[in-house]
Formats: C-alpha cells, sequence, structure tokens
C-alpha cells in the first residue's frame, strides 16, 4: 500500500512539474528559425537552487515548478531523482562556490549525494574560471557546447552547472537522404535532405485534438528504456499551436499510447538537420518571471538563507542561461545542452498511414515512462 501511494504522489508531481515545464517551453522557444531547449537542465538547475531556499522564497519556487509543499523534503527528492531517471542521457552537475566561501552543510550533502554534484571553490572574477566552466561544459557534451557563458557578474557568490548528452541511433534507421522540398514557415518551397523509412516499430500516426499529427521513433536503447523523438506536425497552422496544445494530461496520455508497440507499418519521411540554440540573460529569465517565479530575483525579497555559510547580506538570483545543440541524421541523434544559474551576493551596506514532414514541425525526445522531455525543439527551415 505504501508502494502505491508513494506511486501515485510521484506521478501527480510529475503531472503537476510537467505543467510547469510545457509551460515554460512555449514561453522560451523563438517563435522564428530553428531552436531546441532542453526544459529537464533548467528544471534540475532549479532543483539545485531550490534546496537553498526558504520562507516565501521557496514557496514561490515550489508553486511555480508544480511541486508538493509538504510532507518537507518531498520537492527535493523528486529534483534530486531527476538525475537518476534517464540511464540513456549523460547528466552531470556542477556548483561553483566564490573562493572563501562555503556551502551550508545541509545544503552541501544534498547537491553532491543527491544530485552527484561536484562542488568547487574559485576566484569567480578570474576570467580563467569562465573558461574551465565552459571547458567542463564541452567535455561533458562531448564538444558540442563550447561556450555556454561569456562573463559572470561581479557580484557573483555561486553558479550551478548542468550538462545533458545525449548519442543514440534509432532502433530502424533511415535509408540514404535524397533530396526532397520542404515547406518552410514562410511558405517558400526549399530543397532539404529529406530521409524515409517503412517500419512497424515505428509508433502509431495519431491526430491530438485536431490540431497536429503525431508519431514516435524509437532509439537503440538498453535495459528496457523506451526514449523515442515524438514528432509533431501541426494540420494547419504554424508549428507552436503543436506545442501550445500538450497541456500534461495530453503529453502523458500520447506518450501512454506512442509506448505501446504496434502492428502497422508505418511511413516516415522528415528532414536531417542541425541546431544550435543560445538563452543567455533574458528569455529563460523573463519566462519565468512572467509565469511567477519573482521574488528570487531580487535582492529584496529573495530568501536562500540554506545555501551559503555564515554569510550576513542578500542574495538573489541573477539568471538562467541555456545552450543547447541537436542533429538527426538517417543513424540517429545526437543532443547536448548545458544550463547555467547565477546567485549574486550583496553585502549589508485520429490516425493515419504515413507522416510526411515536409513542412515547419515540433520534436521532443523522452523516456514514455518518465515524461519529462530531455530536449523541445521546433524546425521551421531544415536547410539553415
Amino acid at each position: 500500500m505504501d508502494r502505491m501511494v508513494a506511486k501515485d504522489a510521484l506521478d501527480r508531481t510529475r503531472a503537476e512539474n510537467l505543467r510547469f515545464l510545457l509551460d515554460l517551453t512555449n514561453r522560451t522557444l523563438p517563435r522564428i528559425g530553428n531552436a531546441v531547449m532542453s526544459p529537464l537542465g533548467v528544471d534540475i538547475v532549479l532543483g539545485a537552487l531550490l534546496a537553498g531556499t526558504a520562507g516565501k522564497t521557496r514557496d514561490e519556487f515550489l508553486s511555480v515548478m508544480g511541486l508538493p509543499i509538504s510532507p518537507e523534503g518531498t520537492a527535493e527528492a523528486y529534483c534530486s531523482a531527476l538525475t537518476r531517471m534517464f540511464p540513456g542521457l549523460g547528466l552531470a552537475n556542477l556548483i561553483v562556490v566564490k573562493r572563501g566561501f562555503d556551502l551550508q552543510k545541509d545544503y552541501l550533502t544534498f547537491v553532491v549525494d543527491k544530485m552527484n554534484a561536484v562542488v568547487g571553490q574559485v576566484d569567480l572574477q578570474d576570467p580563467d574560471t569562465v573558461i574551465g566552466i565552459n571547458e567542463w561544459v564541452s567535455k561533458r557534451t562531448r564538444g558540442k557546447i563550447l561556450s555556454l557563458i561569456d562573463s559572470l557578474d561581479p557580484m557573483a557568490i555561486m553558479v550551478a552547472i548542468n550538462a545533458i548528452n545525449f548519442v543514440r541511433g534509432w532502433k530502424m534507421p533511415f535509408e540514404d537522404a535524397q533530396p526532397g522540398p520542404f515547406t518552410n514557415a514562410d511558405g517558400k518551397v526549399v530543397t532539404a535532405q529529406m530521409m524515409t523509412k517503412s517500419s512497424n516499430l515505428f509508433r502509431s500516426v495519431l491526430e491530438i485534438e485536431g490540431v497536429c499529427l503525431c508519431a514516435a521513433l524509437p532509439y537503440d536503447m538498453e535495459d528496457g528504456n523506451e526514449t523515442m523523438m515524438v514528432l509533431l506536425l501541426p494540420n494547419e497552422g504554424p508549428v507552436e499551436e503543436c506545442l501550445e496544445a500538450l497541456d500534461s494530461e495530453t503529453w502523458i496520455d500520447l506518450l501512454d499510447h506512442l509506448s505501446k508497440e504496434g502492428s502497422d507499418k508505418v511511413h516516415i519521411t522528415m528532414p536531417r538537420f542541425e541546431i544550435r540554440s543560445s538563452y543567455q540573460s533574458t528569455q529563460i529569465t523573463d519566462a519565468l518571471k512572467r509565469m511567477g517565479l519573482v521574488l528570487p530575483f531580487n535582492f529584496d525579497t529573495a530568501d536562500f538563507s540554506k545555501m551559503i555559510e555564515g554569510v550576513a547580506g542578500d542574495f538573489c538570483l541573477s539568471r538562467v542561461a541555456q545552450a543547447a545543440f541537436i542533429k538527426v541524421d538517417e543513424q540517429g541523434t545526437e543532443a547536448a545542452a548545458g544550463t547555467f544559474a547565477e546567485v549574486l551576493y550583496r553585502s549589508i551596506g485520429g490516425k493515419v498511414d504515413e507522416l510526411v514532414l515536409d513542412r515547419p514541425f515540433a520534436f521532443a525526445i523522452v523516456d514514455p515512462k518518465v515524461k519529462v522531455p530531455s530536449f523541445v525543439g521546433v524546425v521551421r527551415d531544415p536547410t539553415r
């Protein structure tokens, strides 16, 4: 019975957290051009910060992220579990503290033991620190994210970084790509490298609320992992309507259906593509503020009192930034993301047979058992 109660609580927490991540994705992805981001990376970094908050700041984090207020520690347990839910991903966390300052014991224990973070003390104003952070991210993303940040704020006291790396082949690789037409978001027909394949391993094509068609391409995973790429093609209108139609309940129902292997053969035509996106000081930060996460970004209202040991003064979150990459070809997918958060210190003082993605579409990489998308993006012109 206790296991059933725990599972129900986890499912509820995951559904609420998904609502936050899907909303954040819609608010962050640009409305023009190709784009990719990692909702999971943001979730993990915010979870690391959450454990150092108290009072109204903690309550606001929990409310916006869709995490439970009680029992005490449940939210942190869910955030730490995110680092263990994705056996198919390379995940790494880094906490860097300004030299001369120490993390509080409980916070240090949480980020090291629960989030598997590496913790270090450095001179945050040394230009080599930025180089070192970028090199750490580059190494853990196989060189796909070379530059996550350009500089650190002179008032920075701590930074939290997450790196994600995903490299997997398709369970059923595509045939060699051939030139073919793709109608981009402006209505212009361009010539893209189009891949095709028919297989009963592809998951069935569905229609979501009359807005878009979707199908899934499974990766060649191990140990029962079912990670797949979900493809979303709008019936009409712009591609962002596909993502806007996905609330957490629809997303969960969709993944539950797509995780069931079908017997019908599905034919997929889609382009090869490669995308690099960078969300620096404003996009993710502004989206979080519009969603209601306001107190942490203000010295006068933020409460990070459970983070740094023996410091009299004020703290605030300055920004959340991310850089992401994805490459999709006939053999599979390579994707990577680096996510960064900076804390400042101020001292006192319907089913069809075929899916042809020859116009703008959205995609997500997700394990249907876990539900949380590790990558979400849109392709408006695969030739750019």
